[in-house]
């Protein structure tokens, strides 16, 4: 062009809209794919973490003096309550402290 202007366009070409999200850094929406990924890794730490510490805990509760059949008792229930908090935590989640549940 005859002003010095140049044919492109002012606006990036890896521009993308920001979309509402409820965590966001330094005013910008972060990304949801960063935040799935971290996310997974969570994941995958806790599984390791469970699968390293797992197999102690009857080895453990067998020195405190506990049977064969107190030690699968004391892993029932811990598993069990770990499925009942985790059903709970869900419930609260989706029903009391969901972003819908405060508009109305």
């Amino acid at each position: 062009m005859a002003d010095g202007r140049s044919k492109r366009s002012c606006k990036p070409h890896h521009y993308r809209p920001l979309i509402w999200h409820p965590i966001q850094t330094d005013g910008f929406a972060a990304d949801p794919a960063v935040q799935i990924r971290g996310l997974n890794w969570a994941y995958v730490l806790m599984g390791v973490a469970d699968g390293t510490l797992l197999p102690f805990i009857p080895l453990y509760l067998f020195e405190r003096g506990l049977n064969a059949a107190w030690i699968g008792l004391v892993l029932a229930v811990a598993a069990s309550a770990s499925l009942a908090m985790g059903l709970a935590w869900a419930y609260l989640a989706d029903r009391r402290f969901s972003p819908s549940a405060w508009s109305s």
